[in-house]
């Protein structure tokens, strides 16, 4: 990555205090992760403020800070001591955030050479991303989002990680809020883009069915006519994308991807795929994943890559972090899907497990869906009624929104069922429920952490 002296930031900030000449290397907005020769900026955050780890952090060996204008009014004689006596520099800005996205988007200008792919979705995204950037890294020098990194927050710091020598960057684009993809965007600038699908994760955030739509739909907004597009074919709101903004787009997924065979379903094992005249195997189980493996084949494609290229990055890619699909075979055989839900992902899960064969009993602990709005209801009942029919072993149903789901789950039939908005009583009942041999489920929205089970189940 690029060195950044600290007066090239000033036209998006108030001033400086300390060195001007001050370089970094990188950005972060959490001290636990922020190296030395990086920038540190100080966010407030939900439980802290992130101006309270500047003392550590000196101390720590950083010396390159964003700070708030009116942390450095009430905070002169401190500053002017870092300054003095730890070579520290700070860059003083109105608000942080809004001059840390200023500065990612001026960073990423300095480099028109690196091709910028950016990819949007309501569920699989970052499984396409990893996909991807393994892909073009086959052939080409590629940056790449790290981990969740997706956000308003989230991308700025992805963008200080580019180099001037990458070919290809790869940003992951999550939003939850209007608004938010414009800001991704400006600072992207994307020629290429993937949209995984566009389901009703985050629905309730937006005032309308279509507004989830249009936000994730401005992924495309920055390109122009030099737009290429890759979109899902099962994707309902396909239609509308070319309508809106022009371009060239390309079709992908299971059926549609030329040359992309399922040789064999290894179940929760994943998959051996035939692509092109190459085969490989994939972890990555689930009908769902075969849609995101078509995503990176189609851009490898695309880009020029060969189907042995191709078919390598495929199967390099062994996981895609926490929650996303983690097994954990003991006693209790346990799938840990518990990053993020929304319905058309628990359809999918629920569907999967299902499907595949199990010696012991199936168990789905079955967490609420958040952020869907007035039709929450609607769509727990659809789980309820979904998870009636698949005929599990046992449902244990939990977290408030759930409770809609539970009592469509009874209506249709269900057996074993059991709700509670408790999460020490659901641990107790998942206790007494689950034997040796069994596989558990464990599938609900990021902020009910329902991984903490997994301790239970050793």
């Amino acid at each position: 990555m690029r060195t950044v002296a600290l007066y090239e930031l000033l036209p998006f900030a108030v001033s400086i205090i300390g060195s001007e000449e001050k370089g970094f290397r990188g950005a972060a907005v959490d001290s636990r992760v922020c190296g030395e020769g990086s920038l540190f900026a100080a966010l407030p955050g939900e439980r802290t403020d992130g101006h309270r780890f500047i003392p550590e952090l000196i101390a720590g060996g950083v010396r390159a800070f964003l700070i708030a204008r009116s942390f450095a009014d009430e905070n002169k004689e401190r500053l002017n001591g870092w300054v003095k006596n730890d070579g520290a520099a700070f860059l003083v800005a109105e608000d942080v955030l809004e001059t840390l996205q200023s500065a990612a988007e001026w960073y990423l200008s300095l480099m028109p050479q690196v091709r910028r792919i950016g990819i949007t979705g309501s569920s699989g995204k970052t499984t396409v991303k990893e996909l991807t950037a393994a892909v073009l890294g086959r052939r080409y020098r590629v940056a790449y989002t790290k981990g969740n990194l997706n956000s308003e927050i989230g991308l700025p710091l992805v963008a200080f990680s580019v180099d001037p020598d990458d070919e290809i960057a790869v940003f992951e684009m999550g939003i939850n809020r209007p608004g938010e993809m414009d800001v991704l965007t400006r600072i992207v600038r994307p020629q290429t883009a993937v949209i995984t699908n566009i389901t009703s994760a985050h629905a309730g955030m937006f005032p309308d069915g279509d507004g989830l739509v249009r936000e994730k739909m401005k992924i495309f907004s920055r390109a122009g006519g030099g737009l290429t597009a890759f979109v899902n074919r099962n994707d309902g709101n396909r239609p509308l994308y070319g309508t809106v903004y022009p371009g060239t787009y390309i079709e992908y997924g299971f059926g549609v991807t030329p040359d992309v065979e399922a040789v064999e379903n290894l179940g929760y094992g994943g998959w051996r795929l035939r692509i092109g005249g190459e085969e490989a195997e994939t972890p990555l189980f689930g009908r769902y994943n075969l849609e995101n493996i078509c995503a990176a084949v189609a851009v490898g494609r695309a880009f020029g890559l060969s189907d042995e290229e191709i078919a390598g990055g495929i199967a390099s890619v062994r996981g895609v972090g926490f929650g996303r699909g983690c097994l954990k075979n003991g006693r209790v055989f346990v799938i840990e899907d518990c990053y993020n839900a929304n319905p058309g992902s628990m359809a999918a899960a629920v569907e999967l497990f299902r499907e595949t064969p199990s010696e012991g009993r199936r168990i789905f602990v079955a967490g609420a869906m958040r952020e869907l709005g007035a039709r929450s209801d609607e769509y727990h009942r659809e789980l309820g009624c979904r998870t009636a029919a698949a005929g599990f072993d046992a449902v244990l149903f939990y977290g408030n929104e759930a409770a809609a789901a539970f009592e469509a789950f009874e209506a249709a039939g269900g057996r074993n069922g059991f709700f509670t908005a408790d999460f020490d009583v659901l641990k107790d009942r998942l206790v007494a429920e689950a034997k040796d041999g069994d596989r558990v489920l464990l599938k609900g929205s990021r902020g009910l952490r329902l991984e903490r089970l997994e301790a239970v189940l050793e």
